[in-house]
């Protein structure tokens, strides 16, 4: 709704009214625990024009099973693309997908120790405690 006044033609996946009430934003933590950049937060450019980045928060052992869930995310759709090679338009399959996430049995070692990291509100959460 925001580009609109720019003329720009871009399509939100959810309008407004469905945004609120989606998988996407009822699980948002832990989409943005896994599905997250190896490289800690950006902050800023220097003079050059080179990314400046926090101090690192996340220990190698997570860096690492967050790297270990996105290959097995990437695995997965690559496998359903082969399967089904119409790329997937039903945002209610992606929903319905997307819930699973809170009866997964990998909730255990490093994935439980994941850290749910909220600079905007200064507060960190277990992953665990989320699902």
């Amino acid at each position: 709704e925001y580009m609109r006044k720019n003329r720009l033609d871009i399509l939100p996946f959810y309008e407004k009214e469905d945004a609120a009430k989606s998988a996407v934003a009822e699980n948002y933590y832990i989409l943005e625990t896994v599905l997250t950049s190896p490289m800690p937060s950006l902050t800023g450019f220097d003079r050059k024009g080179e990314a400046l980045y926090a101090e690192e928060s996340r220990t190698e052992t997570q860096l690492e099973c967050i790297q270990e869930i996105q290959n097995g995310i990437l695995e997965y759709f690559q496998t359903y693309l082969k399967l089904y090679p119409v790329e997937p338009e039903n945002r209610k399959l992606g929903e319905c997908l997307l819930t699973l996430v809170h009866h997964l049995a990998a909730a255990a070692g490093e994935f439980s120790g994941l850290m749910v990291e909220d600079t905007f509100f200064n507060r960190s959460t277990a992953l665990s405690d989320l699902l």
